[in-house]
């Protein structure tokens, strides 16, 4: 079991949570980007994967190594649904598991937010909460020992 981290847009306090619940349960954790990040430890659990600057690079890095028996925080959801067709758990930096039950709602939504920002009408804040941290740890955490459990 290996956890994979599109860390391009992962919040800094997501990739703490993150990096503190894998170092806890001792699992491997890759943070894949366009460019490297600060990672604040020395644990060999961690590593950094810097991708080129092309499109869809850390996605397609994530996508040819990672196995269902893994995991994968992203906020892409056009990735999300691969992840899930390929049957990897995901879920993103605000806690909200993707699954074959939602992801085709959530496209819809991303589309209909996409079509709305070209008007110049927004819907949604870009700000992250304090309440999108508590339930990303909480479903983080709840979801790796759940994962834990069935691979070991």
């Amino acid at each position: 079991m290996k956890i994979f981290v599109d860390a391009d847009n992962c919040e800094k306090d997501a990739r703490k949570i993150i990096l503190k619940a894998c170092t806890r349960e001792n699992i491997p954790v890759e943070l894949v980007a366009n460019k490297k990040l600060p990672i604040n430890t020395q644990n060999v659990v961690f590593t950094m994967t810097v991708c080129p600057e092309t499109k869809d690079a850390a996605d397609n890095y994530i996508f040819e190594k990672v196995t269902e028996s893994d995991m994968v925080i992203t906020r892409d959801i056009l990735f999300a649904k691969r992840l899930i067709e390929k049957n990897v758990f995901t879920m993103n930096d605000k806690g909200k598991i993707f699954t074959k039950g939602n992801i085709e709602d959530l496209l819809e939504q991303r589309e209909l937010s996409l079509q709305m920002k070209s008007l110049g009408i927004s819907n949604a804040p870009n700000f992250r909460t304090r309440t999108d941290t508590t339930e990303f740890s909480k479903r983080f955490n709840e979801s790796l020992i759940q994962k834990k459990k069935i691979t070991s």
